[in-house]
């Protein structure tokens, strides 16, 4: 008897050729566009996020770069590693650089509170705190306030007014 090879793989019955490897898709514009889209998208999410979570505090967001308005530093109380400065101003406008202005001189190393009040005092329609702040001078002041050494805080008091002179 002759020995006959066995048949090709492609020669069973149910078994395929193995197909040669094919060369990779080339991306379409329109899956281009998708990533792109989606892309685009999470940027948006992350900046909306970050304004929602990010923020100061303060909802009229007065602009830091903006000239502070006339204040006067009016008291200065020492407490341990605490600071109180409260401060004057005669309107609303622009607190955020009021607080920059008093607490960019403060170096020695304590926690800064700061209050800024209406210069013509309080009334039954009006109360006198407008704004509150807070800044960390150095280690002590970061365990006075409970933010990180350099950091400051800062929120303006909602439905404030301050009556004219």
């Amino acid at each position: 008897m002759t020995q006959q090879p066995p048949p090709a793989w492609s020669q069973q019955p149910g078994h395929r050729a193995p197909r040669p490897p094919q060369p990779p898709k080339k991306a379409t514009p329109k899956s281009i566009g998708l990533g792109c889209l989606g892309v685009v998208t999470f940027l948006i999410v992350v900046g909306v996020v970050a304004n929602l979570f990010g923020g100061d505090g303060d909802k009229d967001s007065d602009k830091p770069a903006a000239k502070a308005p006339p204040y006067q530093v009016v008291q200065q109380e020492e407490s341990g590693n605490t600071r109180n400065v409260v401060v004057e101003v005669d309107s609303l406008a622009n607190l955020r650089p009021v607080f920059d202005a008093v607490t960019k001189s403060l170096t020695e190393e304590a926690g800064y509170f700061v209050m800024i009040n209406c210069s013509t005092r309080g009334t039954a329609g009006a109360d006198n705190r407008l704004a509150n702040g807070k800044k960390a001078v150095g280690r002590m002041g970061s365990a006075t306030t409970g933010l990180e050494a350099g950091g400051a805080e800062f929120s303006t008091n909602a439905g404030r007014t301050c009556p004219k002179k």
